[in-house]
């Protein structure tokens, strides 16, 4: 006769050891990855850098902030509580320390995208996604104004406006400025018959403020400034010239940089799969072959506020479906009388609700402090995969969660435990099955009211 304990212990072992050498192939393949991620987001801060060096001396000293959609904030926002303007709006409404919004308006004013934003980023499996990147031509000037007109109202209280300020710091900064925003996609840039080529590239970049239409602005003479609009159209060739320039380089940096992490664990995660077969297979065969009488307890299935009990999910683990379509509730006990080719013959223990007037069981009482609940129990040959199933049912439930400590009366308290909340109606068609009272009721209480169509 076989030993399942000792086929499931060694199974055991192979798991664990397979799962050793995944972990060891994860965790290298993570090393790997990070030391990646960490060049891209310097190649990142040093490409901004030069950048910006570059539109400063282009674009006649214009200040460029790059928005990252993939974190929502500014590769570096601009400090500006050092805004005289800002600066002394604030000093007006003076706002308390503990004020959450002005703590995370200072949290936000000069913040930047930090490695372990970058980091915690890629390491959730984003390295091919799609990202935009905006980049502004920030003219302080036209913020300060915006926002001296925004917030120059008394109307509001001060705690109001410091919510506004707080809450719309990057809306504000971005309020009026030119920009460019491209998108960048990760895709196949293979053509006709070639091997498929997963890249970045820009996938397409929108000019803001650039009109299809564009009329007068003179609305006395109807005359279109044309010099003004050459001007803008000028000013938008010069920056889509740095800023395009720009998103190839980083495009570029993340084309040669790898920040995925698909280690190759396919072969050792089949194997671990088909060793976690074998495991469940024996498991189901060791419960078949090797329990006779199993009695099932009540599980430990307190909620998570430590008040109160789950009874459903326990009346849940007392439902043995006998057939795939009619279910017994209720069930405490299962023992095995004989197994068969295909069946086994079982006895099927149950809770039954009954009432005690003065040691005689009645099925109808309008005294439910009377109510007694007795032990009755059918044969029933029945599938063996359904028996495993329900046998398996509660013994995974006892693994995970434990069993109830009864004997804590403490415990029982807090969570309210009643026992006669776990008891659940029968189906007729169960209910009228040849249900017998064990040796233990029939020396206890007289019976003989009680005929086979009353339960």
């Amino acid at each position: 006769m076989k030993n399942y304990n000792t086929i499931i212990e060694e199974l055991d072992t192979k798991i664990s050891n397979v799962q050793t050498e995944i972990d060891k192939v994860n965790t290298s393949a993570l090393k790997v990855q990070k030391v990646n991620i960490k060049k891209l987001y310097e190649s990142y801060v040093n490409n901004i850098l030069d950048m910006q060096t570059t539109s400063f001396a282009t674009l006649n000293g214009t200040e460029v902030l790059v928005w990252d959609d993939r974190f929502s904030k500014f590769w570096k926002t601009p400090n500006i509580l050092s805004i005289d303007e800002v600066h002394n709006k604030i000093k007006e409404l003076n706002p308390s320390k503990d004020n959450e919004h002005y703590q995370r308006l200072i949290s936000n004013s000069g913040s930047f995208i930090s490695y372990m934003d970058f980091e915690n980023y890629y390491l959730k499996g984003n390295s091919e996604s799609s990202f935009s990147l905006t980049l502004y031509a920030w003219d302080k000037l036209k913020y300060i104004e915006y926002f001296n007109n925004r917030y120059k109202s008394t109307d509001d209280n001060s705690c109001g406006l410091i919510n506004a300020i707080s809450n719309d710091i990057y809306r504000d900064i971005k309020a009026g400025q030119n920009n460019i925003s491209f998108k960048s996609y990760h895709t196949d840039i293979s053509v006709g018959d070639e091997d498929a080529n997963y890249q970045y590239q820009i996938y397409s970049f929108t000019l803001s403020r650039l009109k299809e239409y564009n009329y007068s602005d003179d609305y006395n003479n109807k005359v279109i400034d044309f010099d003004k609009k050459i001007n803008d159209l000028d000013m938008y060739s010069r920056q889509l010239s740095v800023y395009s320039s720009f998103m190839k380089t980083m495009l570029d940096l993340h084309n040669d940089i790898d920040v995925s992490n698909f280690p190759d664990t396919s072969d050792l995660i089949d194997n671990l799969n088909e060793l976690k077969r074998q495991k469940r297979v024996n498991f189901r065969l060791k419960i078949y072959n090797d329990i006779d009488d199993k009695v099932i307890d009540n599980i430990d299935f307190v909620n998570e506020r430590n008040d109160g009990y789950k009874y459903g999910e326990m009346k849940h683990i007392r439902r043995f479906y006998t057939t795939k379509s009619i279910a017994v509730n209720n069930v405490f006990r299962v023992q095995v009388l004989k197994r068969l080719e295909s069946k086994v013959k079982l006895r099927i223990f149950i809770n039954k609700e009954f009432y005690n007037k003065e040691g005689v069981l009645t099925k109808y009482s309008s005294n439910s402090s009377t109510r007694v609940y007795t032990p009755m129990y059918i044969e029933k040959n029945v599938d063996i995969r359904l028996y495993i199933d329900f046998i398996q049912k509660y013994l995974d439930a006892v693994s995970k969660y434990g069993l109830l400590n009864e004997d804590d009366k403490e415990i029982l308290d807090k969570i309210n435990f009643n026992k006669s909340n776990l008891y659940t109606t029968q189906a007729n068609n169960v209910d009228n099955w040849k249900w017998q009272f064990t040796k233990i009721v029939t020396d206890s209480y007289d019976t003989s009211q009680l005929t086979l169509i009353e339960w």
